[in-house]
């Protein structure tokens, strides 16, 4: 069995971001999970959560799409985010997903998590 790894320019984002992160293959996946990543406290609570990140194969050619958290984060006035509603189970826990998708348009072997990572957090400070 081959091991598990992330493209090299993925695994150097994640290091200069010093994010603690797991990597899980499912199906045809590759899962990579950041450890307290952090929510605008102002707008979420909790302040940090475990990042899902789906890597799809193909990747980076195909786009990356939603995002998931565990614990469940809710916005400060105890609302869900929006389009949030729905748990998906990953790894024997029970995962929120956020259905948020890239709204720059994906460019094919150019954009990864850096972009893709970028994107969540400029969507988490809209508060929606």
């Amino acid at each position: 069995m081959a091991a598990i790894e992330l493209q090299k320019e993925d695994a150097s984002y994640l290091a200069e971001k010093s994010y603690q992160y797991e990597l899980f293959p499912e199906n045809n996946e590759l899962h990579v999970i950041i450890k307290e990543f952090p929510f605008p406290t102002s707008l979420y609570s909790p302040s940090t959560a475990e990042l899902l990140i789906k890597i799809p194969p193909g990747y980076p050619n195909t786009q990356l799409d939603m995002f998931w958290t565990n614990p469940e984060i809710k916005k400060v006035d105890g609302q869900a985010p929006a389009a949030s509603e729905t748990r998906e189970q990953h790894h024997g826990r029970s995962w929120q997903r956020w259905s948020r998708h890239y709204a720059s348009g994906w460019r094919p072997g150019i954009d990864g998590l850096r972009s893709f990572i970028q994107s969540i957090n400029a969507e988490l400070l809209t508060g929606r």
